[in-house]
C-alpha cells in the first residue's frame, strides 16, 4: 500500500520551492492495549477511544469510517488470552481477556505479528458471541496525530539555514515495511523561478511547480528534455486560482471625512457601462499567447472551473470577449466623449485617466498591467500603471483604502462559498467596497450596493439549502450578478503544470489549489 503525501498550508504566495525527495525503512512490534475496564467484562462494539497499536498483519477492506480510513482485519492469536469458551451458551466461541499481571485496569492483546505497516486503531468491532476469526479495526497512521493512511507524524528539523527545509516523518513499520514510502522531504526555497528550473534541469530537484503551477514558458522545453531528465511534465487543466482586476467602488470617507477615492473617479468606476467598457477593451486572448504561450485559461466566473456549480457561457454566464468598438460605445452611451486625439472625457470635461496596481514581485502580473495600459490606451483612457511592494499592496488594498484599481489572484475550489469573505459585503477580503474591519478608524458614509445586498442574499441562501439542484441555482445567479455588474473582471489564470521524477509513482495531478504532490 502506499500512502498519500500530507498538504503543507500556509507557504507564502511569493515564494518558489524545490523538492528533494528520498526513502527508508523502518520495523516494529504488534500489542493492543486497553484501559478502564472492569474484570471479566465484555469488550463493547466499536470500542476503541483507549486501543492503540504500533504495527498489525493487515488486509484492508472498505472503511468503516468513510474513504480514506479503510479498515483492517486482524486475525488475533491466543496470546494473552486466560480463557476461551467453546459454544458459549449456544452462541459461538468466546475468548476472555484478563487484567494484566499486578494491574487492575489495563488490559494487552497481542495480534500475530505479519508484514504490514504502523498504524494506530481509532476503534474496532468485536463480537463477544463470534469469538476467534477476525475484529474488524479502524485506523490511522501512527504518531501525535491521527486520520486516514498518509504519512505519519512530520516534524521540521528546526533548521533553514541555506534556505532548506527538511521535513521527516516520525513513524513505524513492521518487518521491513516502508512508512511512508517518501522518508524524507528538503523544500528549498528559490525565489527566481528560472534557477529553480536551471537546478531541476540539473537533477538538484525532483519536483519543478509543486506550490504553484510552473511557468508556462517552461513546458515546451522540459517536454522535449523529458527522457533525459527522467521526468513527466503533468498537465492539471485549468488552475484553480483566478487573477483579478479590482475596481474601487467604496465612497466612503476616513475619520477626517475625506473620500478614500477621488469623487470624479468614483463617478466613473460605479457606473456599470464605465465597468464592462473597460471589460471589453482588455484582450485576454492576446494576454494568453503573449504572457502564457497560449497555454493559460480565459476565466470569465468567480467560480473554479472545477467546480460543479461553474455556469459557462451557453448556460447564461455573460462574457466580454476582446471588442474596444463595443467598449466606445458603452462610453458614449453612459455621457463619455472623444476629443480630436481619440482622448476620452466625462460629461464634466475631465480626462479619464486613473491608476492601476499590483505586485512587483510577480513578473507575470506586472506585464499584464503594462499591456493593460495599451488595451485601455485604444479606447482613449490614460492608465498609469506601477508595480509596488506587496506589503504596501495589501495595506493600500486592506487598510488605507488609497487605491482606483489593482490586479491581484485569489484563491478558488470547488465549494463557492469558500470565497465567501470576498463576496460578502462584510468580508475582510471585499476590497471593492471594504467597510470598516475590526481594530480599524472609524469610516463615514459607507454603504453596500443593491447588487451587494444581492449577493450577501443568494450566499446565506446557498449556505442554508441542502439540496444540490437549488444550490447550483443560487449560486448560478451569483455569477450573473457579478458578471452583470463587474466589480471584478477576470483576466488569464495559470495552467496546473509540474514537473516530477518518474521516481515518484501514483501522482493524481489537478489544478485543484492544493500541494501537488498531495494524492
Amino acid at each position: 500500500m502506499k500512502p498519500s503525501l500530507p498538504l503543507f498550508h500556509g507557504l507564502a504566495a511569493t515564494t518558489a520551492l524545490g523538492l528533494v525527495l528520498t526513502a527508508s525503512t523502518a520495523t516494529a512490534a504488534t500489542i493492543l492495549t486497553f484501559e478502564g475496564q472492569t474484570n471479566n467484562s465484555t469488550i463493547a462494539n466499536t470500542f476503541g477511544d483507549f486501543a492503540a497499536v504500533n504495527s498489525a498483519g493487515v488486509v484492508t477492506s472498505a472503511g468503516l469510517l468513510g474513504v480514506g480510513t479503510p479498515d483492517i482485519d486482524v486475525t488475533w492469536s491466543a496470546t494473552g488470552i486466560t480463557q476461551f469458551y467453546n459454544n458459549w451458551d449456544g452462541r459461538g466461541s468466546v475468548a476472555q481477556l484478563d487484567f494484566l499481571a499486578g494491574s487492575t485496569t489495563l488490559i494487552a492483546w497481542t495480534l500475530a505479528p505479519t508484514p504490514g505497516v504502523g498504524v494506530k486503531v481509532q476503534s474496532f468491532e468485536l463480537d463477544v458471541y463470534g469469538g476467534g476469526g477476525n475484529a474488524r479495526i479502524d485506523w490511522a497512521v501512527s504518531g501525535s496525530v491521527s486520520g486516514a493512511l498518509g504519512s505519519g507524524t512530520w516534524t521540521r528539523d528546526g533548521s533553514t539555514a541555506g534556505g532548506r527545509d527538511l521535513i521527516s516523518p516520525n513513524v513505524t513499520g513492521a518487518n521491513g515495511e516502508t512508512l511512508p514510502k517518501i522518508d524524507k522531504i528538503i523544500w528549498q526555497v528559490i525565489e527566481n523561478l528560472d534557477v529553480q528550473l536551471l537546478r531541476f534541469r540539473s537533477g538538484d530537484l525532483d519536483v519543478l511547480g509543486d506550490t504553484r503551477p510552473m511557468k508556462a514558458e517552461y513546458y515546451g522545453l522540459l517536454k522535449q528534455e523529458a527522457k533525459r531528465l527522467n521526468a513527466n511534465v503533468m498537465n492539471g487543466g485549468a488552475w484553480s486560482g483566478v487573477l483579478q482586476f479590482v475596481f474601487n467602488l467604496s465612497t466612503a470617507k476616513d475619520e477626517a471625512g475625506k473620500p478614500f477615492v477621488d469623487p470624479i473617479k468614483s463617478k466613473w468606476f460605479n457606473n456599470k457601462a464605465f465597468r464592462q467598457a473597460i471589460a471589453y477593451s482588455i484582450d485576454n486572448n492576446r494576454i494568453n499567447q503573449n504572457l502564457f504561450r497560449g497555454l493559460g485559461v480565459v476565466q470569465h466566473s468567480p467560480v473554479s472551473v472545477q467546480s460543479p456549480y461553474f455556469l459557462t457561457p451557453d448556460r447564461g454566464l455573460k462574457t466580454y470577449d476582446y471588442n474596444p468598438e463595443t467598449a466606445k460605445k458603452l462610453l458614449t452611451g453612459a455621457g463619455f466623449k472623444y476629443d480630436n486625439q481619440g482622448q476620452l472625457f466625462d460629461t464634466d470635461g475631465h480626462r479619464v485617466e486613473f491608476n492601476l496596481i499590483t505586485n512587483a514581485n510577480n513578473l507575470v502580473r506586472v506585464a499584464i498591467g503594462s499591456q493593460i495600459k495599451q488595451d485601455l490606451a485604444r479606447i482613449g483612457i490614460q492608465l498609469n500603471f506601477q508595480a509596488i511592494n506587496f506589503n504596501v499592496l495589501v495595506g493600500k488594498i486592506s487598510e488605507t483604502r488609497d487605491w482606483d484599481m489593482h490586479i491581484i489572484g485569489f484563491e478558488g475550489g470547488v465549494e463557492p462559498h469558500s470565497v465567501a469573505n470576498l463576496w460578502m459585503s462584510g468580508g475582510a477580503s471585499h476590497s471593492f467596497n471594504l467597510k470598516q474591519q475590526p481594530g480599524q478608524s472609524a469610516i463615514q458614509d459607507y454603504a453596500p450596493k443593491p447588487f451587494e445586498q444581492e449577493i450577501d442574499r443568494l450566499f446565506i441562501a446557498g449556505a442554508q439549502e441542502f439540496d444540490e439542484t437549488k444550490r447550483q441555482k443560487i449560486y448560478a445567479q451569483y455569477q450573473q450578478v457579478v458578471a452583470e455588474e463587474l466589480p471584478i473582471i477576470y483576466l488569464v489564470n495559470d495552467r496546473a503544470l509540474m514537473a516530477v521524477r518518474n521516481d515518484i509513482k501514483g501522482l493524481k495531478y489537478s489544478g485543484l489549489p492544493t500541494w501537488g504532490l498531495w494524492n
